[in-house]
Order: C-alpha cells, then sequence, then structure tokens
C-alpha cells in the first residue's frame, strides 16, 4: 500500500527477488546489457547482476548528502543501461526525484532497494509520501535487523503485471526446502 504499487510479492531475501527481476528484464529487454549502482552498495547486490551477465557501472554518491551523485550517474547512462538501482538510505526524496525524471526521460527502469528504508516517509503538504513510491520496482528486505524483521525474508512491488506473472511463475518452479 505504501509503495503505491498493486502487486506485492514475498521471496526468502531481497537478492532473490532482484535475480528474478533482472532475469525478467534481460528476457524483457535482450539489448540492454548494463545496470547502474551507487558505489555504496552490497557487494552481494552487484554479484546478483554480474552473475547474470550484466555490466555493472558504479556511480559515487554525493558526500554532503549521501545520495547518488547526479553528475556522476549521467556519466554512466547509455543506451545500454537497463536501469539504475537507487539505494534508499538518508531520504533525499529530491534527487530520487530528479533520477526518476532522468530514467523516465532516457527511457530507463528506476529500481529503489528500500531494504534499509522500509516505511520511511517525508511530509509533503500534511500528507506521508513513503520510500519506495518512485521505482518502477521497489525491492524489499526483512531480514534480521531491518526495520520489520522476520529473520529472513524479501519482497518486491511494482505496477507489472507481466513480471508479477513470471515472478510467479520462477518461483513455483523453484524446489521447496526439506521440512
Amino acid at each position: 500500500k505504501n509503495s503505491q504499487k498493486k502487486y506485492f510479492q514475498l521471496s526468502s531475501q531481497l537478492r532473490v527477488s532482484f535475480m528474478i527481476l533482472l532475469k525478467y528484464l534481460k528476457k524483457k529487454y535482450p539489448t540492454k546489457k548494463e545496470i547502474i549502482f551507487s558505489a555504496y552498495n552490497l557487494e552481494e547486490m552487484i554479484e546478483v547482476a554480474q552473475n547474470l551477465s550484466l555490466k555493472v557501472q558504479l556511480a559515487d554518491i554525493n558526500y554532503s548528502s549521501g545520495s547518488l551523485n547526479e553528475k556522476e550517474l549521467m556519466k554512466k547512462v547509455n543506451k545500454n543501461t537497463l536501469g539504475i538501482v537507487y539505494t534508499n538510505m538518508f531520504n533525499d526524496y529530491n534527487n530520487a526525484l530528479k533520477i526518476k525524471k532522468l530514467c523516465k526521460k532516457k527511457k530507463i527502469l528506476f529500481i529503489e532497494d528500500n531494504a534499509i528504508y522500509f516505511d520511511n516517509f517525508r511530509f509533503s503538504n500534511k500528507k506521508k509520501i513513503f520510500s519506495g513510491t518512485l521505482g518502477d520496482y521497489t525491492l524489499y528486505s526483512f531480514n534480521i535487523m531491518k526495520n520489520i524483521s522476520g529473520l529472513y525474508g524479501g519482497g518486491i512491488s511494482c505496477n507489472d503485471l507481466n513480471f508479477s506473472k513470471f515472478n510467479m511463475n520462477l518461483q513455483s518452479s523453484l524446489k521447496s526446502f526439506p521440512n
């Protein structure tokens, strides 16, 4: 509800949701081979993209805000860019909004990593605007030490029915853990 997306699906970890998303996007956009991350990110997230044969570009952060440096980012965006992974950590909504507009203009996907920042918000006209509302896809983690902890777990929200079906089909084809 807070992400303002139609579909939400759980997975065993955020990285699993991210892997499934990247598999879907590679299939949907076969000519796009690059993904941009904030240089301040988990190595495991970057490895997910690398293991799926995507070229990873790292954009530096703005040292005064901790958010993606827009000038750095502009140098990295090109015709092969599949998407930008925006790690929500320091509630810089204006920075996220600018990057969302850039993504829309360049026709690339805006993926919000909301692992650390789940349920954070800012006020605008006395209304709460939650983190995760700008992304085409928003990733969540419910691992230990998160705002909502289930010891492990992840999820993804979006408005893309085709992705939602792809995700359900792929997850249902995986083997279950033994009891």
